[in-house]
């Protein structure tokens, strides 16, 4: 198939043009993301949050999370402060003490807790980031065959009017839109080369959320991941957040973990943890 695409860019000319260029299908650049990344139980994720949790006001958090796409424990931390614990299910986060804050979408954690590409395509697919009809790259009867002369694969292929190239800070992605309906839209970006998830977007009613990712680097076993991603609620930029490390767990270190997370604790989360946590999670 590669050989193909390649083949149906150099005969079109459209490899050449920036912004007019060959959208390469999605399933394959979705391979690409999650190529390298090494079966585990789970992993441990340990991320570092700056969130404005109001203008002028920022929360430094540490986040570690431990588990796989069937759920997790996560220890939140503010710098000098005793850590507290949540629970989540892949429906919600909840804490000691009954509070729970509902999870929006599972694409998020997943992009980092995924083994491989179809998991998280099922994953888009079921939450509307992507819908089946635009998984189909050629107009119906298409059979190439023969000399690669005569496929005719320029006027054969099928463009998406809502599958197109966009720009995501100084890097080209292929957008994808899986849903616009009135004030609703959900959207994935994803880097041209493959390198990675480069955004994920909400639109409900007037608010507008975009997490963005990028600095594409190997993180060993667990794959390429993202170093650095946001998120932008409205125009402003609300947590910015770094990857301080990624490692996958095999049965014993998953259990070992989980059971250490969730010992008894008297401690709550303080006004300011939960405050920015909430900003944290209001789009995952």
């Amino acid at each position: 198939m590669k050989k193909l695409l390649l083949t149906m860019g150099l005969m079109g000319g459209l490899l050449a043009l920036p912004a007019n260029a060959f959208v390469p299908p999605v399933s394959e650049l979705l391979q690409d993301v999650f190529a390298g990344r090494k079966a585990g139980e789970g992993l441990e994720l340990v991320f570092r949050h700056l969130v404005q949790v109001r203008e002028g006001t920022f929360v430094e958090v540490v986040e570690t999370f431990t588990g796989n796409r069937q759920g997790g424990v996560i220890q939140w931390q503010i710098p000098g402060q005793a850590p507290v614990y949540s629970e989540w299910n892949t429906r919600e986060y909840n804490f000691k003490g009954g509070k729970s804050i509902p999870s929006r979408t599972s694409a998020f954690i997943d992009y980092f807790l995924d083994q491989g590409s179809n998991e998280y395509l099922d994953r888009l697919l079921r939450e509307r980031f992507i819908r089946r009809d635009q998984l189909i790259q050629f107009k119906p009867g298409y059979k190439p065959e023969g000399d690669p002369k005569t496929w005719e694969t320029k006027d054969s292929y099928l463009h998406h009017d809502d599958i197109y190239l966009s720009k995501v800070g100084n890097e080209f992605t292929v957008a994808v839109v899986g849903m616009k309906e009135g004030e609703q839209k959900r959207a994935f970006y994803v880097n041209r080369q493959g390198r990675g998830i480069a955004r994920i977007e909400w639109g409900v009613g007037t608010e507008k959320a975009l997490w963005d990712f990028s600095a594409f680097q190997s993180a060993g076993s667990a794959g390429r991941l993202p170093r650095v991603f946001s998120l932008t609620i409205n125009g402003l930029e609300r947590v910015k957040s770094t990857v301080a490390s990624a490692q996958v767990l095999k049965r014993d270190q998953l259990a070992t973990a989980r059971a250490a997370a969730k010992q008894p604790s008297s401690t709550a989360p303080s006004d300011a943890l939960e405050e920015a946590v909430r900003l944290i999670v209001r789009y995952r």
